[in-house]
């Protein structure tokens, strides 16, 4: 078994990805989607509010126990809340065990939850930042290929990460009665949601 450590970015762009067949269905929900995103935001600016350190970070796995490990919390750099001269604090966000099945395509026996998670993320962030093609077009990268998703997540009731997240202008349309739907789709929703609306307020705040 082979370790490696990885950026976010590293990671999700090293290929395809689909859930393991011992995986459950999405089941983050809307609280450990936003501690996810405080511990990210934290490892990024850990001098603004009032100088808090970085969150402690995960032990790391020793060698064999893992296939690929995610590094550095860099996913806040669009928001330019920071200075460009400091350089990010490392977080480690988890390990993520992932078996090849072939070339450039992987199976992820754990760490779905959240793999999923982020590339909601990443995709809130690549809309709310559309007007600068650059950025989002890197953004786009970590969660898509030119031929479709990275992440496939389709399931008998379709596919709602591909249909209301993946896909350009999805992931930060206003939709209603978000809070009483069910299933997976509900929770990928909600996620986008609280998403949406925590980085809408980090963006406004930067400029």
């Amino acid at each position: 078994m082979q370790t490696d450590t990885f950026t976010v970015e590293e990671y999700l762009q090293d290929g395809l990805y689909c859930p393991a067949k011992v995986q459950r269905t999405y089941l983050w929900d809307t609280d450990q989607c936003a501690t996810l995103l405080d511990d990210l935001l934290k490892a990024w600016r850990p001098a603004r509010r009032g100088g808090a350190e970085p969150p402690a970070p995960v032990a790391r796995p020793e060698p064999g126990d893992a296939a690929d490990a995610l590094a550095l919390a860099d996913l806040a750099a669009p928001l330019g809340d920071v200075d460009p001269s400091e350089p990010a604090s490392k977080y480690f966000l988890g390990v993520t065990i992932a078996r090849r099945l072939q070339a450039g395509r992987y199976e992820i026996v754990d760490g779905l939850q959240r793999t999923t998670a982020l590339t909601v993320l990443i995709a809130v962030l690549r809309d709310l930042l559309a007007s600068d093609a650059a950025i989002s077009q890197r953004l786009n990268a970590c969660i898509n290929t030119r031929d479709g998703a990275r992440l496939d997540l389709k399931t008998s009731r379709g596919a709602p990460l591909w249909d209301d997240i993946q896909k350009r202008g999805e992931a930060v349309k206003i939709r209603q009665h978000v809070a009483r739907e069910r299933f997976e789709k509900g929770r990928l929703r909600r996620a986008a949601k609280a998403f949406r609306e925590r980085l809408a307020n980090e963006v406004g705040a930067a400029d």
